[in-house]
């Protein structure tokens, strides 16, 4: 099964990135598509974001969102009141990233499952 990599014998011929390494490359790692889902509804301040991803850090979150401004797919913004609030959003709701997020969920959730499942006989 190929999934468009070129095989170690193929000689690359065009410097185009390969596709899958540019979407690894923004968006993995541990943390970074929880909290794009947790952005994907509404905009969120950071404490509402530790409660949405369970378990990640406040200095995984803080370099998660970090990362995700510089990529520019998420945007902070900080209000003029008084004390400063400070909110991340999306830079745009892009359906297909919000398709590809909820097959990934379908796909651990029921390989999740099976594992459990296999665990237990």
């Amino acid at each position: 099964m190929t999934f468009g990599a070129p095989q170690r014998s193929e000689k690359v011929k065009s410097a185009a990135p390969c596709p899958l390494m540019v979407a690894l490359r923004r968006l993995g790692g541990r943390w970074p598509l929880l909290v794009v889902r947790a952005l994907s509804g509404r905009p969120r301040r950071f404490n509402e974001l530790l409660r949405d991803v369970p378990q990640i850090p406040s200095k995984s979150l803080a370099r998660v969102l970090s990362k995700l401004e510089i990529e520019g797919l998420v945007r902070r913004e900080v209000s003029t009141g008084r004390p400063p609030q400070v909110s991340y959003s999306l830079v745009s709701n892009d359906p297909l990233l919000s398709e590809v997020i909820a097959v990934l969920f379908r796909w651990g959730s029921k390989h999740g499952l099976i594992a459990n499942i296999t665990r237990l006989k």
